[in-house]
């Protein structure tokens, strides 16, 4: 067995050789002890980013499969709206700045957007990117 795998089973917060874990440990080598905290740190923010995106994939599916019907599938509306956007920006060609002079939005507001960054993003921003490169936007209630 690999020594990464022992230093898995016996350092806090790491339950089995995960990738990002052996990959982590091997890279610090002969490192002293005082190095497995930072290393710790990126593996935690590491793990926080992946589920970030695993809960955007999942809360995206879920809204699609069940048709939206019950109210806490707002994730999944404002994920879809998001796809929308940056699939018509790409189309469109412009740049981020060009879309925010556009739509009367802040750069960075934008980017956020493109990037998927949702958080702080209301629905109104995103339809204002829409209507600013000429999607027509209806809403319907079944």
């Amino acid at each position: 067995m690999d020594v990464a795998f022992w230093v898995c089973m016996y350092v806090p917060g790491i339950r089995w050789p995960t990738k990002l874990a052996v990959t982590a440990i091997r890279k610090i080598g002969d490192a002293t002890q005082a190095a497995l905290p930072k290393v710790m740190n990126e593996l935690d923010l590491q793990k926080k980013i992946l589920m970030k995106e695993i809960n955007k994939r999942a809360a995206y599916e879920r809204a699609k499969r069940e048709g939206l019907k019950p109210i806490d599938q707002y994730s999944g509306v404002k994920t879809m709206i998001n796809e929308q956007v940056i699939r018509t920006v790409k189309e469109s060609g412009l740049r981020h700045i060009d879309v925010a002079d556009f739509s009367m939005l802040h750069r960075p507001r934008v980017t956020k957007i493109m990037n998927r960054h949702l958080n702080r993003v209301s629905i109104d921003c995103m339809f204002k990117v829409l209507s600013a490169l000429g999607v027509k936007i209806e809403i319907k209630f079944k």
